[in-house]
């Protein structure tokens, strides 16, 4: 019998095959394909993030390899961003340097304000973070079993 996560990557596999097929049906960006079909590429990709392996990348450290293959400085990348309320550019760069080492959370707005400034890909983004937070709750998961077992 197989385990859960070969049960998961089997499913992957016979996924992506589909991939093509539903992105051919919508020609010629993902903007244009219908919902049903956007809910069925992010069930893929929620598949994916289960059935992954390990991988050696973060959301923040994403977002730090998208700015550098750009060219851009974290203080480059913080005179560009707009923040609500107001804050200098010494706290943005110190904001997104937190984001970077992952020292500080990703939100939805914070997400769509660095593709609009460094063009990050939300649904990779989006990728990493479910990947991270299926670590977290493993890693929980993990302490918490160790507790009990005391």
């Amino acid at each position: 019998m197989t385990d859960r996560r070969e049960a998961l990557f089997n499913v992957s596999a016979k996924l992506r095959e589909l991939v093509p097929v539903l992105q051919a049906l919508a020609k010629p960006s993902d903007h244009n394909l219908p919902l049903g079909t956007r809910f069925l590429l992010d069930a893929i990709d929620h598949v994916d993030v289960a059935a992954g392996a390990d991988r050696p990348i973060s959301p923040g450290t994403y977002i730090r390899l998208t700015r550098e293959n750009l060219g851009l400085t974290v203080e480059q990348v913080a005179l560009k961003l707009e923040t609500d309320p107001d804050v200098c550019a010494r706290r943005r760069a110190a904001w997104l340097t937190d984001i970077e080492a992952d020292a500080e959370s990703i939100s939805d707005r914070t997400a769509l304000v660095l593709h609009d400034v460094i063009d990050i890909d939300l649904r990779v983004l989006a990728h990493w973070i479910a990947i991270a937070e299926a670590r977290t709750l493993a890693a929980d998961r993990s302490a918490g079993a160790e507790d009990l077992a005391e």
